[in-house]
């Protein structure tokens, strides 16, 4: 008896009879791909920033809230903490640079970030410094 000769399902052969993981993706495809990720990137970096943004917003609203506590020793608990808060800004806006189209937004996003962490450790060094002089 003759075998029966079995077919490829029609599902898993794309045009030219080449399987559709084989083939390159159209122009049309490969758009609707950029398309995508760039609004992927786009959320990313709307939720980065926001953080980013939210995190040095608190500090400088705290750093204001407690200018009546001036000459205490709980103001410069306050001060070190709001500039711990500012690096952990900086930290995030870093972080956020991966999200960037370019090359020159994420180094623009990594100086923003290096700006923020230099001046906050400044700060706390300054402000560790006087309190251990006192």
């Amino acid at each position: 008896m003759a075998k029966k000769k079995q077919n490829k399902p029609v599902a898993a052969a794309g045009p030219a009879g080449q399987k559709a993981a084989e083939r390159k993706p159209t122009k049309k495809e490969k758009k609707a791909i950029a398309e995508q990720r760039s609004k992927e990137l786009k959320a990313k970096r709307k939720k980065v920033s926001l953080a980013a943004l939210l995190a040095a917003g608190a500090a400088v609203i705290i750093n204001f809230a407690t200018n009546s506590y001036y000459g205490q020793p709980i103001y410069e608990w306050i001060q070190i903490g709001c500039f711990l808060l500012m690096g952990i800004s900086g930290g995030i806006f870093m972080y956020g640079a991966r999200y960037e189209e370019s090359e020159q937004q994420q180094r623009s996003k990594r100086s923003l970030g290096l700006v923020f962490i230099a001046v906050a450790l400044g700060v706390i060094l300054i402000e560790t410094v006087q309190m251990l002089m006192h």
